[in-house]
C-alpha cells in the first residue's frame, strides 16, 4: 500500500464543504482549499446534497469529482434517497454520482447513535457523560425539540453536537452543568457585534468609538483584535461584516486580527482567561 493510501482520509459533510468553500473565497484562499482536497487519496462527503445549497459549492464539488475520477481515486458520498441537486450544474453532478455503486444505508439505532455521540465528543476533546449522550439521542429520535428540531440527519446531529461541545469547552463548564445544559436543550442566543464591542471596551476602559476608530495605540489595538476575534467567533458574522462594523476595515485586517489572537491563546494564559471570561459574560447576558 502506498504512503498516500495509508494517510487518514478526512470525512466532510455537505454543509461543512459548502461553508469551507465560502470561507476560502472570503479569505482569498480558494487555490489552497482546492489543492488540499485534491491531494487526498480519497474523497468522503456525508449528506453531499447539502453542498448543493450554494452555487459556488456545487461548482467546486463538480470540479473535485472530475479530478478524482480522472485520477481513478475513490469517492464515497451519502445522501437521502429523495434529495437531489438543484441549480445550474445539477445535471452534471447527478450524472457523476449516478455512475457509481449505490448501497442503501439505514440510520443507526439509539445505542449506535449514542456511541457515535460519545466518540465524536472524544475527538472534540470533551468527555460526554453517557446519560447526556442518551438524552440527546432520544431528543433527536423523538420529535427533535429545541435546537434539535431542525436537525434531520445523522450527519447534522453530529455537526450540532460538535458545535455545542465547542461552546461548552469555551465556557469550561463542569460535567454536572454540561448535563443540565443538554437536558434543557437551550441554545444561547448569539450576541450582537455591538454587545461584544461594548463589553471589550468596558474591560479595557476605552470608548466604543475609540475601539472602532483608526487609533493604533497599543492598548486599543489589542482590545480591537480581541473584539474582532470574538465578533467573528460568537456573532456568526463574516469577516466583511465584522470589518464593516469596525470603521469599514478590510476583511484581511479582520482575518489577521483573528489569527493573531488564536496564535496567542495557546501560550498566553492571561489572554486565554480574559477571552473565556468575556465569552462567558456575553453568552450569559
Amino acid at each position: 500500500m502506498s504512503a498516500a493510501a495509508r494517510r487518514r482520509v478526512p470525512v466532510l459533510s455537505g454543509a461543512g464543504f459548502s461553508r469551507a468553500c465560502g470561507l476560502a473565497v472570503e479569505t482569498n484562499s480558494l487555490a489552497e482549499f482546492r489543492r488540499r482536497l485534491r491531494n487526498q487519496p480519497a474523497l468522503v462527503i456525508d449528506d453531499v446534497h447539502r453542498a448543493g445549497r450554494s452555487r459556488l459549492a456545487q461548482e467546486e464539488l463538480l470540479f473535485l469529482l472530475d479530478s478524482f475520477e480522472a485520477r481513478g481515486l475513490p469517492v464515497v458520498v451519502t445522501r437521502p434517497a429523495d434529495q437531489f441537486f438543484q441549480g445550474s450544474v445539477a445535471a452534471a453532478l447527478e450524472s457523476r454520482l449516478a455512475g457509481g455503486l449505490s448501497i442503501r444505508l439505514f440510520r443507526p439505532a439509539s445505542a449506535g447513535l449514542a456511541l457515535l455521540a460519545r466518540w465524536t465528543a472524544m475527538r472534540a476533546g470533551c468527555d460526554l457523560p453517557e446519560e447526556v449522550s442518551r438524552s440527546l439521542v432520544q431528543a433527536f429520535l423523538n420529535g427533535r425539540r429545541g435546537p434539535l428540531e431542525r436537525v434531520s440527519s445523522t450527519a447534522e446531529f453530529l455537526e450540532f453536537l460538535v458545535g455545542y461541545l465547542r461552546r461548552l469547552l469555551v465556557e469550561r463548564l463542569p460535567p454536572a452543568e454540561v448535563l443540565n445544559r443538554y437536558q434543557q436543550f437551550g441554545r444561547p442566543a448569539r450576541p450582537t457585534i455591538r454587545a461584544v464591542a461594548e463589553r471589550v471596551a468596558r474591560i479595557f476602559q476605552v470608548g466604543v468609538s475609540e475601539l472602532r476608530g483608526p487609533s493604533r495605540r497599543r492598548q486599543l489595538a489589542t482590545a480591537r483584535r480581541i473584539a474582532m476575534y470574538l465578533a467573528h467567533q460568537l456573532c456568526g458574522k463574516t469577516l466583511q461584516q465584522v470589518g464593516a462594523y469596525f470603521d469599514g476595515r478590510d476583511h484581511t485586517t479582520v482575518l489577521y486580527a483573528c489569527r493573531q489572537v488564536e496564535k496567542l491563546l495557546g501560550s498566553d494564559t492571561q489572554l486565554e482567561e480574559l477571552v473565556c471570561r468575556i465569552t462567558r459574560e456575553l453568552l450569559e447576558s
